[in-house]
């Protein structure tokens, strides 16, 4: 009796499973082509104040990646999470996923306080680090940008190979493997408690890092970070103020990229340690005080 109840149970958490991978599919399918005017990523505030603070996640993140872990800078002034374009709870269009269309999607949500806040501070992680240069590099304002662990390649040769070496997932997204793209339609199976503790994020974090399609994920780590030349807008960034923090033990952006791309934008670097690449969720505040932003 026990035994067959049990495989009723196995058989409808398969047909769950599978229903989900098909709904993935046909969310792809569907996706509208990007239209730049009209599409507009979710975004969060907290706090107030004219000192505004705006964050940006890193690839398969989303704002969830920040939330509970900004208490400094709410007492500062306004703090906004961004979902970028194609994650979280932004559009999943059909689109190229860019650098320049991510910086584009990101700067249309936040012009307002670019034109009237007296003082704007873009903090990206990862991926949104990369966004933030770009974006900052385009702004003639003044203004504070916070790099953290930002992914530095020379070319797109050297970002395969780096990337390549990391693990056996990011071989298989740099390489577009067919293996890769089909568990990327069953990745709310990693959702399940027994993967939750090969996480290394917490899981708040690791919940809500599945809420992208193939596609925004693929495309965006090889159009946005594997094919930008970040030496065309490095100089740009000197008329900021910029701050990168990076841990030394960094493997998917090597912490030697990353100081010399601080060198080419006239930024302060802060070497955190040891850490890896999501360090800060380590030790959020140990940001907020090498930032002076807590005390």
């Amino acid at each position: 009796m026990i035994w067959r109840v049990s495989k009723k149970i196995a058989l409808l958490g398969l047909l769950c499973i599978f229903a989900l991978a098909f709904f993935r599919v046909g969310k792809e399918w569907v996706s509208p082509p990007y239209d730049e005017a009209t599409t507009t990523l979710f975004r969060e505030e907290s706090g107030d104040g004219n000192e505004v603070f705006v964050l940006v996640h890193g690839l398969s993140g989303s704002a969830q990646f920040w939330r509970g872990r900004t208490a400094p800078l709410e007492k500062r002034g306004k703090v906004i999470l961004v979902d970028l374009l194609g994650f979280g709870d932004s559009p999943m269009p059909d689109a190229s996923y860019d650098l320049p269309q991510h910086v584009a999607a990101l700067k249309r949500v936040i012009q307002h306080e670019l034109d009237t806040a007296s003082n704007v501070t873009l903090i990206g992680h990862s991926l949104g680090a990369l966004v933030v240069a770009k974006l900052a590099s385009e702004v003639e304002r003044p203004l504070e940008a916070v790099l953290a662990s930002m992914p530095v390649y020379r070319s797109s040769d050297e970002a395969k190979e780096k990337l390549s070496t990391v693990s056996a997932m990011h071989r298989g997204m740099v390489n577009e493997s067919f293996m890769w793209r089909l568990s990327c339609y069953f990745m709310d199976v990693w959702r399940l408690p027994i993967f939750q503790s090969f996480s290394d994020v917490p899981i708040d974090v690791h919940l809500s890092s599945f809420s992208h399609t193939w596609p925004s994920l693929s495309r965006t780590l090889h159009n946005a970070i594997m094919k930008s030349d970040v030496s065309s807008f490095g100089r740009l960034l000197q008329k900021h103020r910029v701050t990168m923090l990076h841990h030394e033990d960094d493997q998917v952006a090597p912490i030697e990229n990353a100081r010399w791309f601080a060198g080419l934008a006239n930024a302060r670097f802060e070497d955190m340690g040891a850490g890896g690449h999501n360090g800060f969720l380590r030790d959020p505040d140990a940001y907020w005080r090498r930032l002076k932003l807590k005390e």
